[in-house]
């Protein structure tokens, strides 16, 4: 278990000081935030697919995605680090394209989209592969998280709810499709 924890710690820290790096250039230049944004159904926007969690429009916005970012992280890699990053990079993919097809014109930015995508994937991981761990995850995830809900609902013009709403489904939808993914354990002992 502590080589395991110890595993979930430097992935957390790893991808929030690339996310904190990446962030903190881009509020030292419009330019490189606008370069890195998703802007929905344009060429110069596609980019924004992978890069939209990276870059942050201010640094209350980094720091408010930053300790639930954490904590979703260390959940989801406990389930051994390939399965975090397969699961992060397909929330990425699908939310980012969802968005890019179906949100209003603007620049997207931040984390937000891919940590609904952690809250989707962590509550309803349990519906589908029917672990013990799982099932409890979802409970402490829906009791401390549950809150979030509220923000796929369009209330604020300078929040992109899309990037909330699809994040979540895209993080709903990979939980499905990671079901059977192996466990750490399953690959340790085969």
């Amino acid at each position: 278990m502590t080589i395991r924890f110890k595993q979930c710690a430097i992935t957390m820290f790893s991808c929030l000081t690339l996310i904190w790096a990446v962030s903190l250039a881009a509020l030292t230049s419009e330019d490189m935030l606008l370069q890195l944004a998703l802007i929905p159904r344009t060429t110069d926007g596609l980019i924004g697919v992978l890069t939209m969690p990276l870059v942050h429009y201010s640094l209350p916005h980094l720091m408010v995605n930053t300790a639930p970012f954490a904590v979703m992280t260390v959940l989801i890699a406990l389930r051994g680090v390939g399965y975090y990053l397969t699961a992060t990079f397909s929330i990425i993919l699908l939310g980012g394209l969802l968005v890019w097809l179906f949100a209003r014109a603007g620049a997207h930015v931040g984390a937000s989209g891919l940590l609904f995508g952690y809250f989707g994937l962590l509550l309803v991981r349990g519906l589908f592969d029917r672990r013990i761990s799982s099932i409890v995850i979802a409970i402490v995830v829906g009791i401390s998280y549950g809150g979030i809900i509220w923000g796929v609902l369009p209330r604020d013009g300078a929040i992109s709810w899309e990037a909330h709403l699809f994040g979540l489904l895209a993080g709903a939808i990979v939980a499905r499709a990671m079901a059977r993914f192996p466990s750490a354990e399953a690959n340790r002992a085969g």
